[in-house]
């Protein structure tokens, strides 16, 4: 059986990426913020400073899991994003996103107080507007 690999797009300074090494797994990270990977992450194998289609064109590697924890909502384009992640995915492979529902129960609750309303949130998502793009690449 061939070793499983593991990216996580949006690394920040490494530290999942660093736990599941530590747990003898192929982990690589991809950080697009460079003040970010020159203070966590130069020099250190298996991280990467660039942006995703730059990583897609210059990397010719595929994952079993990718990660993008926390930063589909920073994307401009979801679409072309969640794209460029099919084209790094075995057959079979997952793809696992954690982001802010719109219209969740805690966004409902708070309202207009709700902390992941800011500036640097570019994309927000209903539950079947995340599933409906997910399907048109695939993923269930």
């Amino acid at each position: 059986m061939s070793e499983k690999k593991v990216l996580d797009i949006g690394c920040g300074s490494g530290k999942f990426v660093r736990y599941l090494q530590n747990k003898n797994i192929n982990a690589s990270g991809v950080e697009p913020s460079k003040p970010l990977y020159d203070r966590y992450l130069k020099g250190q194998s298996n991280f990467y400073n660039s942006s995703l289609p730059e990583f897609v064109e210059k990397n010719n590697v595929m994952f079993d899991v990718v990660f993008a924890l926390d930063v589909l909502e920073h994307i401009d384009n979801p679409r072309d994003f969640i794209q460029q992640i099919s084209k790094l995915q075995t057959k079979g492979g997952f793809v696992l996103l954690e982001i802010p529902l719109f219209k969740s129960f805690a966004s409902m609750l708070i309202g207009k107080k709700w902390h992941f309303y800011n500036k640097y949130h570019l994309s927000y998502f209903l539950k079947t507007t995340l599933e409906n793009l997910l399907k048109d690449f695939g993923y269930k």
